[in-house]
């Protein structure tokens, strides 16, 4: 993804978050939201704030692929060979995810192109993340999912409104239902039991990027790539040092939320973050695997080098031994015949002219996917130029 879509991303993170610490009361919906921000500990208990309205996801009667809800409880189907960077073709996006979940990733990286103002009529990949995707991944053992949300630092909200306000011209690009979309993709990670965490940036860090001046997009998108190495790291040494490759504990036990790393965890001393408590069943062996879910680029494993300050990739490929996977989803509305999407290695291999009704996935190197979903139903082209995504 080119500097300029980059741009359209990060400052929407921030709006998100403080959207989020705006929580209302679980009894009461419709009333008015708290605007206190919640201190850390409330944030690990409740890291992802009420939508501020329906999501599209509980939105039924629109959904354009009903039988994708189940598809957790049958069993994946198998694909059929497509053609270059083992192109396979599957008849649902639970299939082809199945295929990559084969690997063992003990750290899943997910990247999506974000959903621009013009396109609300075309199914966002966060929503199609939440109904196809998420499930699978709890029942293969997902503990966590750091959701790329900027929470308000206690102390320097002058700081943290700066930010935003600077923005606020770039925000506007993004679709309105944006916002609820990440909210609700926490509120239903937790109902299945993978506890969702944003990211917590100190008052210094909020300070760095609100006197970047022509640089703060640029010191936000490394804040961001650096604050999620960070938790993934926390959680990831947590479960080797719990599972090893052993079996987990009795599976009677109910899953409960695990708290996030602390301040001082980040800095390589103190306490590791408590063993999980969420059991698994006697044929499961393998080790917990641990989620994050943003823009496309920060999950990138190979990228340029003015761009590599911007991702965790590389970093958890290596710190993980192997056991990390980057995989980015992709709407097939959203692809253009641009320069940059056509410099992506499986751009000529996919005809975005005429999007299959099934899911192709692409193998781009080892350890990267590429996930594109069946066309959206009914077609509608967007309205707006679709962001592209990263060379």
């Amino acid at each position: 993804m080119n500097l300029r879509i980059l741009t359209s991303i990060a400052p929407v993170l921030l709006a998100l978050a403080c959207q989020s610490s705006e929580r209302q009361p679980a009894d009461d919906p419709g009333s008015a939201p708290e605007t206190t921000a919640p201190s850390s500990a409330e944030t690990a208990a409740n890291p992802v704030g009420d939508p501020a309205g329906d999501s599209e996801s509980e939105k039924a009667s629109t959904n354009p692929h009903p039988s994708d809800s189940t598809a957790v409880a049958q069993a994946p189907r198998a694909g059929v060979p497509c053609g270059e960077l083992a192109c396979t073709r599957y008849p649902d996006a639970h299939s082809a995810l199945a295929a990559v979940l084969a690997r063992d990733p003990q750290v899943l990286g997910i990247g999506e192109a974000h959903a621009l103002k013009g396109t609300e009529a075309i199914e966002s990949a966060t929503v199609r993340f939440e109904r196809q995707l998420l499930p699978l991944l709890a029942e293969r053992g997902a503990t966590e999912l750091i959701v790329e949300l900027l929470g308000p630092a206690q102390g320097c909200k002058k700081a943290v409104e700066t930010v935003r306000k600077e923005q606020e011209q770039v925000v506007e690009q993004q679709a309105d239902t944006n916002q609820n979309r990440f909210i609700s993709l926490g509120h239903a990670a937790r109902k299945l039991s993978v506890v969702p965490y944003i990211l917590e940036p100190t008052c210094d860090e909020y300070e760095l990027v609100a006197k970047g001046g022509a640089d703060g997009i640029t010191r936000m998108l490394e804040l961001i790539a650096v604050k999620t190495e960070v938790k993934l790291s926390g959680f990831w040494q947590r479960n080797q040092r719990a599972y090893s490759g052993s079996p987990g504990p009795d599976s009677t036990a109910q899953p409960a939320a695990v708290a996030a790393p602390d301040a001082s965890n980040e800095k390589g001393t103190g306490e590791p973050p408590a063993a999980p408590t969420r059991r698994f069943t006697p044929a499961q062996q393998t080790t917990p695997l641990v989620l994050a879910y943003g823009g496309a680029l920060h999950n990138d494993i190979h990228v340029s080098e003015p761009k590599q300050k911007f991702t965790y990739g590389k970093n958890m490929l290596q710190r993980t031994r192997g056991k990390y996977i980057a995989l980015d989803l992709i709407v097939p509305e959203y692809i253009k015949p641009t320069d940059v999407w056509k410099a992506l290695p499986w751009y000529e291999h996919f005809d975005a002219k005429s999007p299959p009704a099934e899911t192709t996935l692409f193998q781009t190197d080892e350890h990267s996917y590429v996930l594109i979903f069946g066309r959206s139903s009914p077609a509608e082209p967007p309205k707006a130029q679709a962001p592209e995504p990263a060379q």
